[in-house]
């Protein structure tokens, strides 16, 4: 049996609850993982039954304006809405070929995908850890050819970082639809 430990300050969780859960504060990407977290642990000790009412707390069914602004927020930095979004970032950073900044702003583009995908199914975030494959599981409503438009979008960042804008853009009005 093997077991992911994590030790996380119960009082800080609880204002991620009440942030994200409660007062439907989107964030960049990772929005709801949190909230994944407490609601897939097992309780292996809790001496005060403090992780046991955090879970009831996030025992609600997904919240409408949490689901709403997650997509609101990623959305505006991943299409062309937000002054300085991730994409334009990403195109800056392919006319100085900087690779190291290319990578960083993809996954940075990335999070903020998932999230838009996780929350238009109401689905919490489980992490960065194989998404595609946990998109897949749950038969999500994904776009038209989602992983091959993701595959594609990393391999670029790699063989030919120059079509990786219009490839952003692609991937983005998929999503819309």
């Amino acid at each position: 049996v093997s077991a992911d430990i994590m030790y996380r300050d119960l009082k800080w969780i609880e204002s991620q609850i009440g942030d994200v859960w409660e007062k439907h504060y989107s964030r960049l990407g990772y929005t709801t993982c949190f909230i994944f977290n407490v609601k897939n642990s097992v309780i292996l000790f809790d001496r005060n039954g403090l992780l046991k009412k955090l879970m009831e707390r996030c025992s609600t069914p997904y919240p409408e304006q949490l689901r709403k602004n997650i997509i609101e927020m990623n959305l505006s930095m991943i299409d062309n809405v937000h002054t300085y979004n991730f994409r334009d970032q990403i195109a800056t950073a392919v006319e100085r070929k900087d690779l190291v900044s290319i990578n960083h702003r993809v996954a940075a583009f990335l999070a903020c995908y998932f999230d838009i995908l996780l929350a238009i199914s109401r689905e919490l975030h489980p992490g960065e850890k194989k998404l595609i494959k946990y998109a897949e599981a749950l038969n999500l409503r994904k776009p038209i050819d989602f992983e091959n438009d993701i595959n594609r979008i990393l391999s670029s960042t790699y063989t030919d970082i120059e079509q990786l804008p219009a490839l952003l853009d692609e991937t983005v009005e998929k999503l819309k639809k």
